[in-house]
């Protein structure tokens, strides 16, 4: 019944409040935590009796939701001390927030609570989330109307250049401008926008379809729109760069006799699309937190899935970026069913799949032994997903600077996962623990660079021997890591910061019957009440990891050489670190 539903959730808090207690938990965890746990119990309690299923009607509904606004708002206040204001944690706080304000008739307070909600969500997760978009719409409810200006930066960009999409032309960019050397992060953004049409147009398909250009525009916009800005590494800019290594391989002699114009349009799709509405965390993130993508798509590989389905409609038959539109309907599903594969394909849980299905074909009776013509539709379509999974592995390929640039972004994306990791209490990364030691990084990417891109490109360049230079670009960069000067290497990033760490378990052991929790616990019931105490324990905790690290790092640290240490890497761990 509602009523033994309650009791057991209150009984279940008050077990946590002694917890807490025993722990001496940091506010963040204590006090925070806690008042938000009694704000849903209360808002619940609320929803009961306005509905009925528990004594006290609308005027009692009224008064729990009032009480459990100052409860949400005694942990934003707590968490926003704590932890800041883009946390998950203090997020979760201003959505209830804005709820309750719209619930109890302030209007202004809930579009101002739900317009900072809109702006964070931007931030952290991307105009494209599922939670964002959700967030959008209530936005413009509230507003009464669907005024732009009142959304994120990021929608407003995408808006003003949908505006002037008769602006955007292939003929703009020159071919001979987009080369392995085009560094993505001095690009512009219309020249991003125009050199993807470039791309189009060279190979052959936007005529062979008939594409309209507008339409073509419209695609790479929304598409360009659909990446995260504040991701360091899965961001437009990793989009563009993957988009163009496919592009640069699949004109190339060797590789271009083997597709046709269906494989060579999907690639570029999938390429282009492959990463869009990336939250910057990977799917085992998304299922440990239970987030609306991995709740969606049940699956390990649910970030692929999310990237397809967001694809799917942009391809949608009637949408205006649907690029597919005059083509037959032979071709549309197969086109279609390619960009899938290649998509999903770029699930590291295939890598070693996909590696192995190269070195077949490079060897004797492969497709270099065959026509072109004598191909089999299948082994096209494995041929362009190894491509497509090349190129989106392809940052450290490329010229040292660029590829130094990279390898610094995806460190602190994995840097920034483990920190949320541990604000948040959940299984840590171990791949992604302590990048903020230079050791670490620097075994991470090694053991990156032999066990998944070195075999990736080394199969490539068996295949097609005119991009040997970029695994060789691979070899070089491992070769840089110098493990007597570890901060002499280019690629180390030195901004990286351990904000959170585990806090000690001594004093921690003591039996919970010591406790007893009904007397010392009384359950988080004034209004707006908030604690901004922090815990000296985490910072120096901190402190004592981060001398210890650098000390490892001296004399002692250097017994191991880059042979011990890349020879002990778990090839296994080396794959699913760069997992999505």
């Amino acid at each position: 019944t509602p009523e033994v539903a309650l009791q057991a959730a209150r009984e279940s808090n008050d077990l946590l409040g002694g917890l807490v207690l025993q722990r001496n938990a940091p506010a963040g965890e204590g006090e925070g935590r806690l008042a938000f746990v009694e704000g849903v119990i209360t808002f619940c309690e609320g929803n009961a009796m306005v509905r009925g299923h528990v004594p006290g009607g609308d005027e009692g509904g009224r008064r729990n939701f009032e009480e459990a606004s100052g409860l949400f708002l005694s942990a934003h206040k707590t968490w926003t001390s704590e932890y800041g204001e883009d946390h998950p944690d203090t997020i979760k706080a201003a959505t209830m927030l804005g709820v309750l304000n719209k619930m109890l008739g302030r209007f202004d307070q809930a579009i101002e609570w739900t317009r900072k909600e809109y702006q964070l969500r931007v931030k952290v997760w991307g105009a494209r989330h599922p939670r964002t978009e959700k967030c959008r719409d209530a936005l413009r409810l509230l507003l009464g109307d669907d005024d732009e200006s009142q959304m994120g930066d990021q929608d407003q960009v995408m808006s003003q250049e949908l505006a002037e999409v008769d602006r955007y032309s292939e003929v703009s960019v020159n071919a001979g401008e987009i080369t392995w050397f085009t560094d993505p992060f001095a690009m512009e953004e219309k020249w991003s926008i125009e050199s993807v049409m470039t791309m189009f147009a060279q190979t052959g398909v936007t005529a062979h379809y008939d594409i309209a250009r507008t339409t073509l525009a419209r695609l790479i916009i929304t598409a360009k729109g659909g990446y995260v800005a504040s991701n360091t590494f899965h961001n437009w800019r990793h989009a563009w760069s993957v988009t163009m290594t496919c592009y640069i391989m699949i004109q190339s002699p060797g590789v271009s006799k083997f597709l046709g114009p269906r494989e060579k349009l999907s690639m570029l799709v999938a390429t282009l699309c492959h990463d869009i509405t990336h939250p910057g965390v990977n799917s085992d993130f998304l299922i440990k937190t239970a987030d609306p993508m991995a709740l969606k798509f049940p699956t390990p590989n649910c970030l692929e899935l999310h990237h397809l389905d967001h694809t799917m409609q942009l391809l949608s038959q009637g949408s205006d970026t649907d690029i597919l539109l005059n083509c037959s309907q032979a071709d549309r599903a197969y086109i279609v069913e390619l960009i899938r594969e290649l998509i999903l394909a770029t699930d590291m849980g295939l890598h070693k799949h996909i590696v192995a299905r190269l070195v077949h074909h490079g060897g004797p009776g492969g497709i270099t032994d065959q026509e072109p013509s004598e191909i089999s539709e299948a082994d096209k379509r494995e041929l362009a997903q190894g491509i497509v999974h090349a190129s989106d592995l392809s940052g450290q390929a490329l010229p040292p600077a660029i590829a130094c640039q990279f390898g610094k972004r995806v460190l602190e994306e994995f840097h920034t996962q483990h920190e949320r990791e541990v604000k948040e209490n959940l299984q840590e990364s171990v791949f992604m623990k302590d990048l903020h030691l230079p050791l670490a990084q620097a075994k991470t990417q090694l053991g990156f660079l032999h066990y998944v891109a070195a075999p990736l490109w080394k199969a490539i360049s068996r295949l097609f021997p005119e991009f040997h230079f970029l695994y060789q670009n691979i070899m070089n960069r491992a070769h840089e890591i110098d493990f007597d000067n570890i901060m002499g290497w280019g690629a180390l990033h030195g901004g990286l910061v351990a904000m959170n760490r585990r806090r000690s378990s001594v004093g921690m052991r003591r039996s919970y019957s010591d406790h007893n929790t009904s007397s010392t616990f009384q359950r988080v019931r004034s209004v707006g009440s908030s604690s901004a105490t922090s815990s000296a324990a985490d910072s120096s905790l901190d402190s004592e990891r981060g001398r210890k690290g650098d000390s490892g790092d001296g004399s002692e640290g250097n017994v191991q050489r880059r042979k011990s240490l890349s020879t002990s890497w778990d090839s296994e761990k080396s794959v699913s670190a760069r997992g999505r």
